[in-house]
């Protein structure tokens, strides 16, 4: 289930400098279709914590669990 292996990246997440939040949405048609936002501090601690994420052996179940990545970036904060 998706709550339980989604649990097992909060706790890497929490434990990276420079962690902020992290957001998780769902679909309302799609329920294998997610939104997950992190935010960091910087981008170097988002970029640091994502190199790290693809090396931990913990993260396997949750890595598994996604099918398919349709937007991967790194975005800043924008005040109009």
């Amino acid at each position: 289930n998706y709550s339980e292996i989604s649990r097992i990246a909060d706790k890497f997440l929490t434990t990276r400098s420079g962690f902020i939040k992290r957001t998780v949405k769902q679909d309302h048609q799609d329920d294998a279709l997610f939104l997950d936002i992190v935010e960091w501090q910087t981008l170097d601690d988002a970029l640091s914590a994502s190199q790290a994420f693809q090396k931990d052996e913990n993260l396997l179940p949750f890595m598994a669990a996604i099918e398919k990545v349709n937007n991967f970036n790194h975005f800043y904060e924008y005040n109009s």
